[in-house]
């Protein structure tokens, strides 16, 4: 959220597929990667086989508030807030 925050640009080309080479390998760490706090935060074991249901849930939720945080709907605060409040879950 904070990266999305501070590069608005780049996060959104960062979200067009058109943008990327789907079989390029660190793409596909990076996808892997991407979910990995998501499915940690929800405890999610992939009962749907990587990532579950409440796992792309918290996936989407954090990609919903960088959006919002990139195109400014967010206040620094409010982004500093979700980010901290996600990363308790995370390690709680």
């Amino acid at each position: 959220m904070r990266f999305a925050h501070a590069n608005p640009a780049l996060y959104e080309v960062m979200l067009r597929p058109s943008e990327l080479v789907d079989d390029d390998g660190d793409l596909q760490e990076a996808r892997a990667a991407s979910l990995r706090a998501p499915t940690r935060v929800t405890r999610d074991d992939g009962a749907d086989h990587p990532p579950g249901e409440v796992t792309l849930v918290s996936w989407a939720f954090t990609h919903g508030a960088a959006s919002l945080a990139a195109q400014g709907a967010l206040t620094p605060a409010a982004v500093d807030a979700l980010v901290v409040g996600y990363a308790a879950l995370a390690h709680s």
